[in-house]
């Protein structure tokens, strides 16, 4: 598409039909994505700390470093979902 054109958007919330430029459009973050990474952290660590809890406390100062990797996996795919989110809107804005 060109600058200058036109395309047609339905609105969702009152159904009604309308131009917008290209220019106008911008995206935003996807709550969905958030809300996606948000539960994988809240419930995705203590699953992991239930499932490994025996090992950790046998394996001593290993398991202690293993505990903070445990940890730091669900937040890791948390804020991994957030980052590629916010790319997807910013390069999409940036366009």
């Amino acid at each position: 598409m060109k600058h200058g054109d036109k395309i047609k958007i339905n609105c969702k919330a009152c159904n009604e039909t309308k131009k917008y430029p290209v220019n106008d459009l911008r995206a935003r973050e996807s709550r969905i994505a958030a809300l996606i990474g948000l539960v994988i952290l809240i419930i995705g660590t203590p699953i992991v700390l239930i499932l490994l809890w025996d090992y950790i406390w046998q394996s001593g100062l290993y398991g202690a470093f293993g505990l903070f990797l445990i940890i730091g996996i669900p937040g890791s795919v948390y804020m991994i979902i957030n980052k590629n989110d916010q790319s997807r809107v910013i390069s999409f804005n940036r366009s």
